[in-house]
Order: C-alpha cells, then sequence, then structure tokens
C-alpha cells in the first residue's frame, strides 16, 4: 500500500472508531462501543461509502470487538505488478469515469504505475 493511499483512507479512519489493516488487501473495521455517532465519518469519506444509522447492537457494545466494514485487494501495476495508490474498486471506478468521457486510450492507463504508463505511452508514439 502506498503512502499517497494510506493517507487518503485514513481521512476516514481518523474520522470514526476504526482500524486499518494493510496487506495485498485493505481491510476497515469498526467499532461500535468508540462511536459516538457524530456523523464526522461519513462527511469526510471521499468515496460517500458511509452512511450513518442509529441502530445499537448490544452484543458489540458489550464486548467492544471490532467489525469488519470493508475488504478489496490493493489494485496491482498490468505491467509490472507493483501496488497502485488505489483498491480495485477505486481503480475500477475512475476508469468507468475516463471512460464515460469517451476516453478510452487513457482509461486503461489507470491500472498502470507511473513508470509503466511512462513506458506504455511512449510505445504508443512511436507506434
Amino acid at each position: 500500500m502506498s503512502a499517497r493511499f494510506a493517507a487518503s483512507v485514513q481521512k476516514c479512519v481518523r474520522r470514526r472508531p476504526s482500524k486499518l489493516l494493510g496487506g495485498d488487501t485493505l481491510k476497515l473495521e469498526f467499532s461500535h462501543q468508540l462511536c459516538i455517532g457524530c456523523g464526522a465519518c461519513e462527511e469526510s469519506c471521499p468515496e460517500s461509502a458511509i452512511e450513518l444509522s442509529r441502530e445499537i447492537n448490544p452484543h458489540l457494545l458489550i464486548t467492544g470487538n471490532f467489525v469488519e466494514e470493508a475488504e478489496d485487494e490493493i489494485a496491482k501495476c498490468r505491467g509490472c505488478g507493483a501496488p497502485l495508490d488505489g483498491t480495485v474498486r477505486m481503480i475500477q471506478k475512475l476508469e468507468q469515469r475516463i471512460r464515460k468521457r469517451g476516453d478510452e486510450r487513457y482509461a486503461e492507463l489507470v491500472w498502470y504505475c507511473p513508470t509503466c504508463k511512462e513506458k506504455k505511452m511512449f510505445e504508443e508514439l512511436l507506434g
């Protein structure tokens, strides 16, 4: 997981009683016991992926266990296999947004690290 990607995800984690687990997959876990219902997590999520609800789970309040909220695989470069700055779902969303604009050539490039992207574009330029 890159430092830049971890920093963007940490924006959500800092605003809620959560912890972030890395590796080849990214897991976000949440603690009902530590939540005060302020809504800061919902407001700060750059993906609008958090929806606050006023439900109480007595078992989780008593035990204080963390519950897995989300899990996704870290995206890897299609050229060299290096980890990218996002999860597979995040890169897929970005690719879809670019495709909607009609930029087919650039949509594929989101799956490449900066080094491989540069090589790929240079190869295309030389034709």
